[in-house]
């Protein structure tokens, strides 16, 4: 009789989300090779498997951005990066699929960094001491 070998899930690379049971099932990413070379992201979960698929979300949704290019590669609004406009779309269809809040629209988020990096510019003030 023959017996099965049993199926092994990849080794997580560096990068990857992964669930661990530290204190409650929680989300940590690898950081290098080891066992424990990792970093805590996620706080915890209330099963293994509930871990697991938010693990499996995270780096599925980490995929798809580092690979924006194949949801956009124009923007909707002139002189923006394609790659901002994409990521804008993987949150919006998250926030969709969970029926949850929607992100901040496009426009807004831009218009925001431009006031912040706008404020970051201005000169400071010098102050001068009265003698």
């Amino acid at each position: 009789m023959k017996r099965t070998k049993p199926i092994e899930k990849p080794r997580p690379k560096v990068g990857d989300f992964v669930a661990r049971d530290v204190r409650g099932w929680c989300i940590w990413r690898m950081t290098g090779p080891g066992y424990w070379d990792t970093e805590f992201v996620g706080s915890a979960c209330a099963t293994q498997e509930g871990a697991e698929k938010l693990a499996a979300l995270m780096n599925a949704a980490r995929e798809l951005a580092e690979r924006s290019h194949i949801l956009r590669t124009d923007t909707m609004y002139r002189g923006t990066d394609p790659r901002h406009w994409a990521l804008h779309c993987i949150m919006s269809a998250v926030g969709k699929a969970i029926d949850g809040p929607q992100p901040e629209m496009f426009h807004e988020y831009l218009q925001r960094r431009d006031r912040e990096r706008c404020e970051a510019c201005k000169p400071t003030p010098i102050a001068c001491e009265a003698a």
